[in-house]
């Protein structure tokens, strides 16, 4: 399947025929899969994995996905203290489809822990090498890019202003001067 997903992101009606025009279906008819559950069985095939991501309309293979992927977390004073950033909200998807650690360098590795277990809530933290926030001081925003397994971790300085962003997520929308919302 992730040979099909390789030029870009496909409709899954249009995976499932690829699929089934080579064969790879066939399995699932054996096992008494009916032909109207066939796209269900091929997505339920593809949760167990983070190698293939499964949206409402498409399917992409996360590595598309992850490429450039730009997280922005503001360092609090005892992530810095500590040396530890934490995940939640703002870097749940950074491992995202990597196995063991994402690469912080040619010699360094970022790590994600699971932190303290709370049910029902996350306190994984990632983690690198002794000092690598030490170029950062608290309220520091900073911008995480993923390139393949690697991650380059670096200071936001020129920050945008988001009243529109923040008004429509308020639900309050904003109306331009000819009446759109």
């Amino acid at each position: 399947m992730t040979e099909l997903l390789q030029g870009g992101p496909l409709a899954l009606p249009e995976l499932v025929q690829h699929l089934d025009t080579r064969g790879q279906l066939d399995w699932l008819r054996d096992d008494d899969v009916h032909e109207d559950e066939l796209a269900r069985a091929v997505v339920d095939c593809v949760v167990v994995t983070d190698e293939i991501w499964s949206g409402p309309a498409r399917l992409a293979l996360s590595s598309h996905l992850t490429e450039g992927l730009v997280l922005t977390h503001r360092l609090q004073d005892e992530e810095v203290e500590r040396q530890e950033v934490e995940v939640t909200p703002d870097l749940v998807l950074l491992d995202w489809n990597v196995g063991e650690a994402l690469r912080l360098g040619p010699d360094a590795l970022l790590k994600q822990w699971p932190g303290d277990h709370v049910p029902g809530e996350d306190h994984s933290f990632v983690a690198g090498p002794d000092g690598w926030l030490s170029g950062f001081l608290p309220g520091d925003v900073v911008a995480f890019v993923r390139n393949g397994d690697s991650v380059r971790a670096s200071s936001v300085t020129d920050l945008a202003n988001d009243e529109h962003e923040m008004a429509l997520l308020r639900g309050g929308g904003l109306s331009d001067p000819a009446g759109h919302r």
